[in-house]
């Protein structure tokens, strides 16, 4: 903590839907860090994580944005960059708590914390264009400075203070759905299928250009690929 700086988030390497991850694994010392690790190791969320496997990182306060890409990073002039959204937490939460966690993630956040508000924990909306271009940007580096195929979602923070932009993940399987999120009563509902919405881009535009896409890419490999097929 001293080395890095409060406060901090304890988390494995991989994961989905925020396991592993609480409101306990943002944490003020270096005794609840080991208390975080030791949690994982033993497991939680029905796994285990490898001491290897978990790291620790700086909590970034402040706002939370997802962006979706397709296509190839070998070729990133052909990329297609999905409207950027905003993940706008509940004005109730104390910063420590507006983060995607496994608790919030399945709905039972809200109960957990201070709150008494039966309220989502956090709703999106579309980015203005100067911030938007931002995030694409952002996005496609991060994007192809992992060699990203197919498609991924980019999960990204701005920290409130200097409100320089932070990648946290880049998702190469993220959830695909045409259902937005909403009320989380729905385990179908999706970044994805929010961006869509607030888009207004059809879930059969998405299918269709996703496939194109592997076309394009794998024609060139395999002469047993072909689009008139």
């Amino acid at each position: 903590c001293d080395r890095l700086g409060t406060p901090l988030l304890v988390k494995p390497a991989l994961g989905y839907g925020s396991i592993g991850i609480s409101l306990e694994s943002v944490v003020e010392s270096d005794e609840q860090v080991s208390k975080q690790v030791q949690r994982l190791v033993q497991g939680v969320h029905e796994m285990q994580f490898p001491p290897d496997s978990i790291f620790v990182e700086r909590f970034i306060s402040g706002r939370e944005f997802t962006v979706f890409l397709l296509g190839d990073s070998q070729q990133p002039e052909s990329l297609k960059i999905y409207p950027p959204i905003e993940l706008v937490f509940h004005s109730s939460l104390p910063e420590t708590e507006q983060f995607r966690s496994y608790d919030n993630f399945w709905g039972e956040h809200l109960e957990e914390s201070s709150s008494s508000s039966s309220e989502p924990f956090y709703h999106c909306q579309s980015v203005n264009s100067d911030l938007s271009e931002k995030l694409c940007e952002i996005s496609k580096r991060a994007y192809c400075a992992l060699g990203g195929n197919g498609y991924a979602r980019v999960d990204i923070r701005m920290d409130k203070d200097s409100q320089e932009l932070f990648v946290l993940e880049v998702n190469a399987n993220c959830a695909i759905s045409s259902i937005p999120l909403t009320d989380f009563s729905d385990l179908n509902q999706t970044s994805l299928g929010t961006i869509l919405h607030l888009a207004g881009i059809p879930f059969a535009q998405l299918m269709s250009e996703m496939i194109s896409e592997a076309f394009d890419r794998y024609s060139t490999k395999s002469p047993l690929v072909s689009k008139s097929a």
